[in-house]
Order: structure tokens, then C-alpha cells, then sequence
């Protein structure tokens, strides 16, 4: 159970927010960063190894703003293989 998505926009201790959003956010639902080039990799690493980074948005306006948007995996015993048995 969770969401389907969560979204972050420039909040204070933004790594730890990122860890406590990432864990709202349902298998397959979606984290929406709203942050820097700069800081993305260090974001997407707080989020942890569940999620897949696909998309990055420039904002316009802004050399460096971005959106990127994160996947969250199936997790746990009920995990679907894509591939056919």
C-alpha cells in the first residue's frame, strides 16, 4: 500500500525527506524530485536501490533546475516477473 506518487519540491534536509518519501511511494508508483543537476545523484541514492531513474525534465528557465522522476520496483513475495515461466 502506498502512493502513487510523491512529489518533493527544495524542503530542509532534503536527503532525509527524499528516504521518508521513498518509503510512501507504492511498487511501481512514481518519486517526483524537483531539485538540481547538481543534486540529483545524491537524492537518487537516498531514495535507495528500489528505484530506477528514467527521467530527468529541465525546468525552463533554469541552466540547472530538473524534475527527476523515479520508479519504484516490486518488492517482496509477490514480485511479478516480466518474463513469462
Amino acid at each position: 500500500m502506498g502512493f502513487d506518487c510523491v512529489t518533493l519540491r527544495a524542503v530542509d534536509h532534503m536527503p532525509q525527506a527524499v528516504q521518508i518519501a521513498a518509503g510512501l511511494v507504492r511498487d511501481r508508483g512514481w518519486l517526483a524530485l524537483m531539485t538540481t543537476q547538481s543534486e540529483a545523484v545524491g537524492l537518487q541514492s537516498a531514495a535507495g536501490p528500489s528505484f530506477t531513474w528514467p527521467l530527468s525534465i529541465p525546468l525552463p528557465g533554469s541552466a540547472e533546475r530538473i524534475i527527476a522522476l523515479g520508479q519504484k520496483a516490486v518488492s517482496g513475495p509477490n514480485r511479478q516477473s516480466s518474463h513469462p515461466a
